[in-house]
């Protein structure tokens, strides 16, 4: 890729920037320029063909003729094709943050997604204790010492369901997180 002079050397190096829409700017630059030269000759051609020159008449009467030099249009452009780098550069490193908040998300969201899951073995698992206490009460509310195992089996109950509710408490806290995350 040739290079003008002021040109970043990045502008055929960006990470993200295509090759082909690259060179298919700076293309299409290069023919706004050519097209801006050969409008500037017909224009010379079609006063010398009429015998009429505005830059002419200017020059006799000492005013500017408002002809910008060759350099001074290459010195435009140059300008021009720097705002534009500067801008496609920006637009690409956007590009770039967008996609690694994406990526931030869909990883909050595994690992939201691990977490559910894990609450829900313990709910499984703290379900099957609470039925397992039961049981406990159960078979020690049958022996004779009925006063001693209803005290014990109501605390043990207790501690069961207890546990029950905390597992959903944090479930639920788990679930507004996540809505939360989404909006």
């Amino acid at each position: 890729m040739e290079k003008h002079r002021g040109e970043s050397s990045k502008m055929g190096q960006a990470g993200s920037l295509p090759q082909a829409a690259a060179s298919g700017l700076q293309v299409q630059t290069r023919s706004k320029i050519t097209g801006v030269a050969q409008e500037e000759r017909g224009n010379e051609h079609d006063e010398r063909e009429v015998g009429y020159s505005p830059r002419a008449e200017e020059a006799q009467s000492g005013a500017p003729t408002g002809k910008r030099s060759h350099k001074e249009r290459l010195s435009t452009v140059e300008t021009h094709l720097d705002v534009l780098e500067a801008s496609l550069e920006e637009l690409y490193q956007g590009q770039g943050r967008l996609l690694g908040v994406e990526s931030l998300q869909e990883e909050a969201e595994s690992r939201i997604d691990k977490v559910e899951s894990l609450v829900d073995r313990l709910t499984e698992d703290t379900k099957d204790s609470v039925r397992h206490l039961h049981e406990v009460v159960a078979e020690l509310t049958a022996k004779p010492s009925r006063s001693t195992s209803l005290a014990l089996a109501v605390a043990i109950a207790s501690i069961g369901d207890t546990i029950y509710l905390i597992v959903a408490y944090h479930r639920l806290t788990i679930r507004s997180l996540l809505l939360s995350s989404q909006q």
